[in-house]
């Protein structure tokens, strides 16, 4: 989400294009040239690639610098790029490994359905059928175990209250303007609560799935804050 979100409040038209997990490996190896085995990864003209939220963040601020992500004062920009980090590591993967534990563990088939939506009737039952194996070998590739599962939860909470503190002078994470440390923020921390501007859709089920494992979070005021935001920018 947040590259997408990126691209569209820079103006960029993407054409999204859905990997299933674990067999998303080989394709992100030969894009990059077996540089990066994870995703996002943005397909430019088809002749350049760049790989990474936070590269294709930089190679957006570069191409189309209207309606900057950063600021131009140094203090200011490094702080953004500070606050950024913090909110990748606290949640991107961490995140992850907690939710599909969830599904994996709940709700059998859920994210073999979710993720085969657009293929054809033959890989939708190659997948139910490879789905037990494709179980383990998401887990083992995204280190799914107690411990990070654990790690998971505690982190979101902990982002929750980063937010609380960080954007109680101007509501913005650093400065007075939305930045890319709000952007970042904001699309990781949005499976706490699922804003209603999210630019990509799910079968009814898978949402509210989706709801009932983020409502943990549901009194957390960091969740305001989120939607606020996704509210405010996702529709730029």
């Amino acid at each position: 989400e947040r590259g997408r979100w990126a691209c569209d409040y820079k103006g960029l038209t993407v054409e999204p294009r859905v990997l299933i997990p674990g067999l998303h490996i080989p394709v992100t190896r030969k894009l990059t040239k077996g540089a990066s085995t994870s995703t996002p990864i943005l397909v430019v003209n088809d002749d350049e690639v760049i790989a990474g939220s936070d590269s294709i963040l930089h190679w957006l601020e570069k191409q189309f610098p209207e309606k900057p992500l950063t600021y131009e004062d140094p203090a200011l920009a490094t702080e953004v790029e500070e606050v950024t980090a913090l909110f990748e590591g606290l949640v991107g993967a961490p995140f992850r490994r907690a939710y599909f534990d969830y599904v994996l563990k709940t709700y059998p088939g859920l994210l073999t359905r979710m993720f085969t939506l657009d293929r054809g009737p033959a890989t939708k039952l190659g997948m139910r059928i490879a789905e037990p194996a494709m179980n383990l070998l998401l887990r083992a590739a995204d280190n799914i175990t107690p411990e990070t599962v654990a790690e998971g939860y505690a982190n979101m909470d902990t982002a929750l209250d980063e937010v609380m503190v960080r954007n109680a002078d101007t509501g913005y994470l650093v400065g007075d303007r939305f930045t890319k440390a709000d952007l970042t923020a904001a699309s990781l921390l949005c499976g706490t609560c699922w804003p209603r501007s999210l630019s990509f859709t799910i079968p009814d089920e898978a949402r509210t799935v989706f709801e009932d494992w983020s409502s943990r979070w549901a009194d957390h005021p960091g969740t305001a804050w989120v939607r606020s935001i996704c509210d405010r920018y996702r529709t730029a």
